[in-house]
């Protein structure tokens, strides 16, 4: 889509929307890792859902990750908005989930309407995924599907 030009996320956890930064990543603190890095073996064991899980059970290292995740969100959905004036926002991928379990669906809309210019964009509803991480496997397929049975 033309929106995957214009946005990017680094392996750092730096992301942007065109050419304005969206979210930079500030250093955590290795020592608040605290149940998040016990449960996970080598360093690279530490995923998304385990993140999820942590901040699920507690953890206040995986609670700083998470409300990171927030604000990185919501800075960049709000620049999407002002873009599009969309009036659903719909997260995908492994984390749009736990997003919902952890009840951060909220927390992401006020900050995308805190960062808002104009009462016009604030009228959106913001999901989850209904089909979670198979939602662009299924969407690919059904592409496929309708352009090998049309006419």
């Amino acid at each position: 889509t033309a929106m995957a030009n214009y946005a990017r996320a680094g392996v750092s956890g730096e992301s942007s929307f065109g050419q304005r930064p969206v979210f930079k990543p500030r250093p955590l603190r290795q020592a608040q890792e605290g149940a998040l890095a016990a449960g996970a073996r080598p360093a690279g064991d530490i995923t998304a859902a385990a993140v999820v899980e942590a901040a699920y059970r507690g953890d206040g290292f995986a609670n700083a990750v998470m409300s990171r995740a927030v604000r990185g969100l919501a800075v960049g959905l709000a620049n999407a908005a002002h873009l599009y004036n969309p009036d659903l926002i719909v997260l995908g991928g492994g984390v749009s989930a736990g997003l919902g379990r952890l009840g951060l669906l909220p927390r992401i809309r006020e900050g995308i309407c805190e960062r808002l210019m104009s009462e016009r964009h604030k009228d959106f509803e913001l999901v989850p995924a209904a089909l979670g991480d198979n939602s662009g496997l299924l969407g690919a397929a059904a592409t496929a599907f309708g352009q090998c049975v049309a006419p």
